[in-house]
Formats: C-alpha cells, sequence, structure tokens
C-alpha cells in the first residue's frame, strides 16, 4: 500500500480562502438583543403608552429611542455584519487580523448598545453622568461599524471577479449606515438637551428623517 502524502497546496496564503464562522457569535448577539432591548422593551413602552392613552406619552420617549436604536444596530446592525464577515471571509494569512477586527466589532457594537439603553432614560436623572455615557455608547457604535467596513475591505478574500449591479445597494447601504453611526452622537445630545421643550422639538422635527435614513436608506438597500 502506498502511504499517504500531504501535498502542499500551490496557491499562496495570501490568496486562499480561510474557513471562519464568525457569524455565530454575531447572530447569537443579534437574538440575545432582540429578545431584551429590541422586541421586548418595545412591547413594554407600547403598553405603557396604551396605559396613558397617549402617543406623547414623555415618560416612555426615552424607552422608545433604546428600542429603536436596538432594533437598528443590535438586531438588524449585527446580523448585517455577521453575514457579511461571513460572507467575505478572509484569506488565510489575514484570518487572524480577520478575527481581531470582528470580535472588536462585536464588543464595541455590544457595549454602545447596552451603554445606550441605560442612558437614554437615566440622562434624565443625572445629565452630568449619563450625557458622556450615552455620547460615548454613540461613540462606540460609530467606531464598531468603521472596523467592519475596514475589516471587510483589507483582510477579504478577493476572487478577482467584478462587481456586479447589486453591489450598488450594497455600497449605498453601507453609506447610510456610515452616516447614520456619525450623526447618532448629535441626534442623542439634541433629543437629551436641559430645555425639554426643545428636546421635544427636535424628536418631533427631525427623527422622522432620521428613521427614513435608517430603515430605508440602510436596512432596506441591503
Amino acid at each position: 500500500m502506498t502511504p499517504l502524502r500531504i501535498v502542499p497546496s500551490a496557491v499562496p496564503l495570501d490568496r486562499q480562502h480561510a474557513a471562519v464562522a464568525i457569524f455565530r457569535p454575531f447572530f447569537a448577539a443579534g437574538i440575545a438583543c432582540v429578545l431584551t432591548v429590541g422586541c421586548l422593551l418595545g412591547a413594554l413602552a407600547l403598553f405603557g403608552i396604551a396605559q396613558r392613552g397617549s402617543y406623547t406619552a414623555s415618560a416612555w420617549t426615552p424607552y422608545v429611542l433604546a428600542h429603536a436604536n436596538s432594533q437598528l444596530f443590535g438586531w438588524v446592525g449585527l446580523f448585517v455584519m455577521g453575514l457579511a464577515l461571513q460572507q467575505h471571509g478572509p484569506t488565510v494569512a489575514r484570518a487572524a487580523s480577520f478575527h481581531r477586527l470582528a470580535y472588536a466589532t462585536l464588543g464595541l457594537m455590544a457595549a454602545g448598545v447596552l451603554l445606550r439603553f441605560a442612558a437614554e432614560p437615566l440622562v434624565r436623572v443625572d445629565r452630568s453622568v449619563w450625557m458622556p455615557v450615552g455620547i460615548a455608547a454613540c461613540a462606540f457604535q460609530a467606531i464598531a461599524v468603521a472596523l467592519f467596513m475596514t475589516n471587510t475591505q483589507i483582510n477579504r478574500h478577493k476572487s478577482g471577479e467584478g462587481l456586479t449591479w447589486q453591489s450598488a445597494f450594497v455600497f449605498s447601504s453601507l453609506g447610510w449606515l456610515a452616516l447614520v453611526a456619525v450623526a447618532e452622537p448629535f441626534v442623542f445630545y439634541l433629543s437629551h438637551q436641559a430645555d425639554p421643550h426643545s428636546s421635544i422639538l427636535f424628536v418631533a422635527g427631525w427623527f422622522p428623517v432620521m428613521r427614513e435614513a435608517q430603515f430605508l436608506g440602510f436596512a432596506a438597500m441591503m
């Protein structure tokens, strides 16, 4: 019998496609998010609004805002990132860098969602503490988006094939995601101003625009 021999691949490591399963932690975090600070919080907020009998019940506004942020970045965002990183995995040579950036993205996004969830209602209790926390949470989310985009650009395995017409939707979606992430710190600050009336006017005037950018620009395009 002829002994088996392992023949080294003739393809360089910087061109071999590495096998990864990075979608699992992203999907697990997304599911955990939607079952807690996402849909569950939204249902509780709707129940509270129904009990008050008014959509203008300002006591529930912070929870509605926290719910919306968790759904966008925690549910949709983590699922999109996990699927994109899985579909555009790294080369063997770049696998270590790919996983470092992927887990940094996941950690920052999870921290951002949780801190934003806490800061939305508590900023009314102690503005001096929770305003910086909320802005930091938004910054974490923006950095996570930047790391995700950097990872898919510098570490992914490139087949050499040209872009398809569907790519225009993907790039448009990512552009809207980046724009929304950069705007979030300013949105958080302006929706929790020292003057409550100014905050209400900002939310009433600009949140419809933000929702269009978030869910039609980012989510629908993807």
